[in-house]
């Protein structure tokens, strides 16, 4: 299995975790605890896929930009193509049962 499906399938977890995290409002995302496995599938994808320089953080936030190529694109004759993601955490109080959410969303 080629190392950018396997970011493709860790992308995937996170969309599909994702839920609407407050009733009231529009926040969604996937629900994590430091520690549980997507926090771990978001830190790999940061880890090994982040665009060097693209952090950006403040007090409840944090994202980085992630560059996934793509070797298989027949649509494009068969030439590698880049896919960029923002991968972004987001703190919520620690009542909700949760450290905070992660967002994915293809650029």
């Amino acid at each position: 299995m080629s190392v950018y499906k396997e970011a493709l399938i860790g992308i995937r977890k996170i969309r599909e975790a994702s839920r609407q995290i407050y009733p009231d409002a529009c926040d969604y995302g996937a629900p994590v605890k430091v520690g549980d496995s997507l926090w771990h599938t978001a830190k790999q994808l940061a880890e090994f896929y982040g665009i060097e320089d693209s952090r950006r953080d403040n007090v409840i936030q944090v994202s980085i930009m992630i560059e996934i190529l793509d070797e298989w694109n027949y649509e494009a004759g068969g030439a590698v193509t880049r896919i960029l993601y923002k991968l972004t955490f987001v703190k919520t109080p620690r009542d909700k049962g949760m450290d905070g959410y992660l967002e994915i969303e293809k650029q």
